[in-house]
């Protein structure tokens, strides 16, 4: 039940950074890719929890009260097939990670905000993540007030028309 949960999260995270990039997309061409990568660890994940779910439902009635598994309970072909669909949204998962990082790297890059930067590296750190995912937040917040000073400056600035 706790990975259903953390795999809801983690799309509902991957979403928001998918959309996040979609927006940037205009901006820098690069945004589209990192959106694109987003989308491929959705996929994974969507991946990830059929084939976990597979593989325990045929393998929990086959534990021993010892813990041993006998294997002659399960179907082997079904085990294989959900480890299978496990190992490619697994490959998905990962390909769709990295690129998501990619991605909170160049807004970092773009904003020159070092929070988007430090907070990229700590998420891949399990103990970490959570971490990172405040700093990437942070500096999400800290942008967004540079770009309000900045737009109610040029405001400012501008000459009133007649």
């Amino acid at each position: 039940m706790v990975a259903v949960i953390g795999i809801a999260f983690a799309i509902v995270s991957f979403w928001f950074y998918r959309e996040g990039f979609v927006a940037f997309g205009p901006l820098d061409e690069r945004f589209k890719w990192s959106a694109t990568y987003a989308s491929l660890a959705i996929l994974g994940l969507a991946f990830v929890l059929p084939g976990l779910v597979l593989v325990l439902v045929v393998l929990f009635p086959c534990v021993t009260p010892s813990g041993a598994v006998a294997i002659d309970c399960a179907s082997l072909g079904t085990i294989f097939v959900g480890l299978v669909i496990l190992l490619i949204g697994l490959v998905l998962l990962a390909l769709g990670y990295v690129g998501t990082l990619a991605g909170i790297w160049r807004l970092g890059d773009f904003y020159g905000e070092s929070l988007f930067n430090v907070g990229a590296v700590m998420i891949l750190f399990p103990f970490l993540s959570v971490i990172g995912q405040v700093l990437v937040l942070v500096g999400a917040g800290r942008s967004q007030s540079k770009i309000r000073r900045s737009s109610s400056t040029a405001l400012r600035a501008a000459p009133a028309s007649p």
